[in-house]
């Protein structure tokens, strides 16, 4: 396997209405400090990560509205890895607009993860080990890997992940168990989650997922032509300037 450039996507482009009144539209919930913490959920994301890959290939996905702040939250990242939203387009839009800006830089032989800014992890350690795991994985597959969060109550707010039975070796895992997806469950009802986690099948989907550019490419060219086509077009625009 050639060496891979691993580049990490730090989504931070929250609204602020999850945890209003503490957190507003200039303000929002990954730039709280939480538990006491000294760093804000951002700050934490980003050390939680740093060790695995350098702040030169970190980058901040965030709205332009957010761009000052979050820059003077995080100076040692370098102010090209930002990559300005014009408007919010939800997750898929972000991770075409990064995809497009590593097409057109040129990465298109990166591995990339794509971690949250307002997420608390309690266990650091563990959590690197999961992420250098999970790259593994994508790098080895050719698959979109993302992470499951065993859940402790019928959440009716949350996606749900239901795993195959079969397991995915990946060397140096440290016991964290690969599985392949059998499918996806949006939110349900509260008897429906209940009826998921009675099968010890079932995962709440984090969020946070892991590829090498080409196989995103390809599975988004698969699942929305008009989308890939999107993030290609973009990508010509940045190499001419426009």
């Amino acid at each position: 396997m050639p060496d891979r450039k691993r580049v990490a996507v730090i989504m931070a482009g929250g609204s602020g209405e999850r945890f209003w009144p503490l957190s507003r539209s200039l303000r929002p919930k990954q730039f709280l400090r939480m538990d006491g913490s000294k760093n804000t959920l951002l700050e934490q994301a980003i050390e939680a990560v740093e060790p695995l890959i350098p702040a030169r290939d970190i980058h901040i996905a965030t709205g332009s509205a957010l761009a000052d702040a979050t820059r003077a939250l995080l100076p040692h990242i370098p102010v090209t890895n930002y990559i300005l939203e014009p408007e919010r387009r939800n997750t898929a839009g972000c991770l075409i607009l990064a995809a497009a800006r590593f097409l057109a830089s040129g990465d298109t032989n990166a591995t990339i993860a794509v971690l949250a800014a307002d997420h608390r992890i309690a266990d650091v350690g563990r959590f690197r080990e999961v992420i250098r795991t999970a790259l593994g994985a994508a790098e080895r597959e050719d698959a979109l890997v993302t992470l499951g969060i065993a859940p402790d109550r019928p959440e009716t707010g949350y996606g749900y992940i239901e795993v195959a039975d079969e397991t995915i070796v990946v060397p140096g895992s440290g016991g964290i168990e690969v599985h392949p997806v059998s499918h996806f469950r949006e939110k349900p009802d509260r008897d429906t989650a209940a009826a998921y986690i009675a099968t010890g099948r079932f995962l709440w989907n984090s969020g946070m997922f892991f590829w090498r550019l080409n196989v995103f490419l390809h599975e988004l060219e698969t699942a929305s032509p008009g989308l890939a086509r999107a993030a290609y077009d973009m990508a010509d625009a940045m190499m001419r300037g426009d």
